[in-house]
Order: C-alpha cells, then structure tokens, then sequence
C-alpha cells in the first residue's frame, strides 16, 4: 500500500488545525460521489492535470473554499488504483461525520459508489490501512466501529453508496 504524502499531491495549508487523542473508536467510511479518475498509465503532466492528485486537490479546494473547512474534511482519501492520500492524517481531527469527528477517522474512496463499484484494490488497501492504525495505536484493537456514513447519528445521507456501503465488512 502506497501512502502519498500531503506535499506529494501539492496540499494547501490548512486554515486551522485540532489536534485528535488516538485511537479512536470509530472508522467511518465515505465516497466523494464524483468521478474518479481512471487507473491507467498517465504522463506526468497529465496526472497533474487531471489525475488523482489534481482530484485531491479539487476536494482540497472545494471543502475549504466553497464549504468554508479548515482543511480536506477526511483523514485519508483511497483510489480506485489503491493508491491512498494523505488528508488531514491519524492525529487531526476532520469535518467528516457530525457528531463524531472528535473521536473517529474517515476514510473516503474516490469515486461514486451508487453507480459503481469499489475495486479489489482499493478495498483492500483500506483493510491494511486500517490494519496499520491498530498496529500503531491510531485506531483502538478491539471494539472499533467501522461504519458507512449513513450509520452516523443525524447523517441524511446515502453515503457511502449502495455498492461501497455493502462492502465495509471487507475492511
């Protein structure tokens, strides 16, 4: 699993940050509900274009330029490729999930998982990421609640769509 850093895909500085106490007790799982970029071989030029550190960096933008954020809402954002980007990471806390963003982590899969659904790759990318907050004490061993977005307390959502949502157990 390749974890790309913040200043890989050319992250803005966040407004503010809030510092999270690990583990936490809850993983929560979310979908950007927008297209994906493809996984295939691209130019350099084109991957900063319009590949997926151009995606982290159009989420970057729209959470804290039109949603008025500190920062990218989610902790870690997972693509189709299983490649996973580093947001806001295991110790700050986001703006991903009302009420509980002080005391969990999100993961988001880029793409919109009503229409499609996830890949092997980036499921199981999601599994070793979760592996490894256990393993380093950023997610609690026993007992975590790994839920889909719509799961939460006041979410009127159907996030993280029908076909991610019925794969959580796979992480």
């Amino acid at each position: 699993m390749i974890i790309v850093p913040r200043a890989a895909w050319g992250a803005r500085k966040p407004k503010s940050t809030v510092p999270m106490q690990t583990p936490v007790k809850e993983l929560w799982i979310h979908h950007t509900a927008g297209a994906a970029p493809p996984d295939y071989p691209q130019s350099k030029v084109a991957i900063e274009k319009t590949g997926e550190r151009a995606t982290m960096r159009g989420i970057q933008n729209y959470h804290m330029d039109s949603q008025g954020w500190s920062d990218i809402a989610y902790n870690f954002v997972i693509f189709p490729s299983g490649r996973v980007y580093k947001a806001r990471g295991w110790k700050r806390q986001g703006a991903h999930t009302m009420n509980h963003n002080e005391h969990s982590v999100a993961f988001c899969f880029a793409g919109n998982f009503e229409v499609d659904k996830p890949t092997a790759k980036a499921l199981e990318s999601a599994a070793k990421l979760k592996h490894r907050g256990k393993r380093y004490k950023r997610l609690v061993k026993t007992g975590l609640n790994v839920g889909g977005h719509r799961q939460a307390s006041g979410a009127a959502t159907s996030c993280p769509g029908q076909h991610l949502f019925s794969r959580i157990s796979e992480i």
